[in-house]
C-alpha cells in the first residue's frame, strides 16, 4: 500500500479541512515534527479511514475535534494505491440534534475504485463490517496487523524491541 492523500476535517486537533499529500514524496518517507504537531493524528486518520477506528487507546469518541462545537461533521478521506489500483475511502461522523433536541451520531462510509475520469463505488461494501473486510482483503492486513507492522504506535516501539525473538517473529 502506498498512501496518496489524506483529508481530515474536524478530526482530532484539526479544525476545518486539512489535506496531507503523499503522492509527491519518495517511496520511503518520514513523518516527523515536535510533540503535539499532529503526527499521531495523521496515523489515526489513516486507521480510521481504513478500519473505522483510531489506533491504540484512543476511542471513536476521540476522533471528533473539540473545536467543532456541539454539532457538525467529522470526515476522513484517504486515497491509497495497491498494485497500481487507486482506492478512495470516505468515512463521516455527523453529529446533530434530533427533533427532541438530543445529540445523535450518524455514520457513513464508502470506498471507491478510481480511474482517470472518475471514482467508481465498490458495491459490495455497504455495511461497516463488509467495508472493513474488503479493505483487509485488499491490504492483506487486519487493523491489528496494520497497527503493528505499518504504524507501530508511540510507546509500542520499546515493547517491540524488548519482545522475545519469537514474539517479534510473530509480529
Amino acid at each position: 500500500m502506498k498512501p496518496v492523500s489524506l483529508l481530515l476535517s474536524n478530526f482530532g486537533p484539526f479544525v476545518d479541512e486539512q489535506i496531507v499529500r503523499f503522492d509527491n514524496l519518495d517511496e520511503i518517507f518520514l513523518i516527523s515534527g515536535p510533540t503535539g504537531s499532529g503526527k499521531t493524528t495523521i496515523f489515526d486518520g489513516m486507521l480510521y479511514a481504513l478500519y473505522g477506528s483510531p489506533a491504540g487507546t484512543r476511542g471513536e469518541q476521540d476522533i471528533k475535534s473539540n473545536f467543532m462545537g456541539e454539532t457538525g461533521e467529522t470526515e476522513v478521506v484517504f486515497e491509497f494505491s495497491v498494485k497500481g489500483v487507486v482506492y478512495k475511502v470516505e468515512r463521516k461522523l455527523t453529529v446533530r440534534k434530533n427533533r427532541k433536541g438530543h445529540i445523535v451520531d450518524e455514520k457513513s462510509q464508502a470506498i471507491y475504485r478510481k480511474n482517470k475520469e472518475q471514482s467508481v463505488p465498490v458495491d459490495e461494501t455497504g455495511t461497516l463490517t463488509k467495508l472493513n473486510e474488503y479493505i483487509s482483503n485488499i491490504l492483506h492486513l487486519s487493523k491489528d496487523e496494520f497497527s503493528k507492522i505499518i504504524i507501530l504506535p508511540q510507546g509500542e516501539f520499546q515493547k517491540f524491541l524488548e519482545e522475545e525473538s519469537s514474539g517479534r517473529e510473530k509480529i
